[in-house]
């Protein structure tokens, strides 16, 4: 389990093709300064956690935000949420 107060820093989340299973976990959403999120080629499964689609994207350089989602190669299923159209991997 990471700290609550971690995840307010925390701007990249690299952990694709380490096995991973479960469902995404909503949490990460209060990592506010997360800017890149890879979780690509794991086993998640479940869909990605609606709360998401109060994501902003980031308009320039200067601002925080996430600007790229990559979850494929998992079981994911339902609807993505419509932010999600817009990150530059899916």
């Amino acid at each position: 389990r990471v700290d609550p107060e971690s995840w307010l820093r925390l701007q990249q989340l690299l952990l694709s093709s380490n096995q991973l299973s479960g469902s995404i976990p909503g949490e990460l959403y209060n990592a506010r300064r997360l800017e890149k999120l890879f979780l690509s080629y794991n086993q998640l499964t479940g869909t990605i956690p609606p709360i998401w689609s109060r994501f902003k994207m980031k308009e320039t350089v200067a601002m925080t935000g996430l600007d790229w989602l990559d979850v494929r190669g998992n079981q994911l299923t339902g609807t993505y949420p419509t932010i999600v159209g817009e990150f530059g991997a899916v």
